[in-house]
């Protein structure tokens, strides 16, 4: 949904832009020196607080986190020493901290929770999203981000590094964090978390994977409520279907979506196992299956692989093709010189047999959607214009 954060430097600089951050449930955490260090809007469900002395420490997100659990604060003295205070914490969050005005942020190994940084005023700001720095500095999309997204077969995220779709929008590699000195200059990179070596056997890995995931689901259902599930494998994998949760929980409706499978937890446990115990001919996820065994029906857990499942996006595609072709009248992209409009028209007439040949479709379309999304079509994220479209 709409939550979003944002992380300033104690630098006096940086007052002025969290000036421009001033709406309607919009909040601010200070550095010990009483400066503005987190500005934002969060669901305070799943926002914890810790301080003592100088030291400040927030976990934002989904979590077992407590006030009481982040005793371990006291003992931090360095930003890097705010990992300690969450040690042993099950969830998916962004661990956001401030000691005696160095500050540290950092996200989810699995990159359901990201952090991204540019440059306003001369000033270096973090944040949890990418459009909303991009909304806060008026960076304009960057084509050639976008190029590689519409590539087919499609090009995983690991070979855009540290770009965004913004100009000067910059992502932090997953398993590192951002360090700020006190006046806002890049203090050394700090790896925070470093794959474990896949030493365990099928049976010992299965019961990390089962106690980790068991505490997963815990911390969606932990708040009550209605919850369904569809039953901080290989790690890139991981980190695309983090990505593409995160940007599923930016849109304005809807409820919020947890992926389990992607908290650090459960992926460390995972990539324990031996490689050769990981795969089995003739059994579906040998690990899942085992770590589930007694938590499931049998009947699914023994299946030997997966059926299609389809049938939705093709109906989709028939009842909503009007509206689709709609978008291909002076596409945005094609604007931009990265698609060819008549072959969109023709794929949309003509779909293809096979769901793996509508990727290329699926892309096409939400790249476009975005761009024109850009142009005011959506609420903005953060109480401030959104930033212009460059043509």
């Amino acid at each position: 949904m709409d939550d979003w954060w944002v992380m300033l430097p104690d630098a006096p600089a940086a007052a002025a832009v969290a000036e421009r951050q001033r709406g309607e449930g919009v909040r601010r955490v200070p550095h010990a020196s009483g400066r503005p260090w987190l500005v934002g809007r969060c669901d305070a469900r799943q926002e914890v607080t810790a301080r003592a002395g100088e030291a400040r420490i927030v976990v934002l997100g989904r979590s077992t986190a407590q006030a009481g659990t982040l005793r371990r604060i006291e003992r931090v003295r360095l930003p890097a020493e705010a990992e300690r205070a969450v040690t042993g914490l099950a969830g998916s969050f962004h661990v956001p901290a401030s000691v005696g005005g160095r500050v540290w942020a950092r996200g989810t190994a699995s990159a359901v929770c990201r952090v991204f940084t540019t440059h306003i005023d001369a000033v270096p700001v973090a944040a949890g999203r990418a459009d909303v720095l991009a909304a806060l500095s008026g960076a304009d999309p960057d084509p050639g981000a976008l190029a590689v997204r519409l590539l087919h077969p499609p090009v995983d995220s690991t070979v855009l590094a540290d770009r965004t779709f913004w100009h000067d929008v910059r992502a932090v590699p997953a398993h590192e964090a951002s360090v700020w000195e006190r006046d806002g200059r890049r203090g050394p990179r700090v790896r925070w978390w470093r794959p474990p070596e896949p030493h365990l056997s099928l049976t010992e890995a299965a019961a990390e994977v089962r106690t980790a995931l068991t505490d997963a689901v815990g911390t969606c259902t932990a708040g009550g409520g209605t919850v369904s599930a569809s039953v901080h494998c290989a790690l890139q994998q991981v980190r695309e279907g983090g990505n593409t949760i995160r940007v599923l929980n930016q849109t304005p409706a809807g409820p919020d979506m947890a992926l389990p499978y992607t908290d650090d937890a459960v992926g460390t446990a995972a990539l324990s196992v031996r490689p050769l115990e990981a795969v089995r001919p003739g059994t579906y996820k040998p690990l899942l299956g085992a770590a589930l065994a007694g938590l499931v029906p049998a009947h699914p857990l023994a299946r030997p692989d997966k059926g299609p499942y389809d049938a939705d996006f093709y109906h989709g595609l028939r009842r909503h093709r009007g509206e689709l072709l709609a978008l291909t009248e002076d596409p945005l992209l094609a604007e931009a010189g990265l698609i060819d409009t008549e072959r969109l028209r023709r794929a949309l007439r003509h779909h293809a047999a096979a769901a793996a040949e509508l990727d290329p479709l699926l892309h096409t379309l939400g790249c476009e959607v975005w761009l024109r999304s850009l142009d005011g079509g959506g609420p903005a994220p953060v109480p401030y214009p959104p930033a212009r479209r460059a043509r």
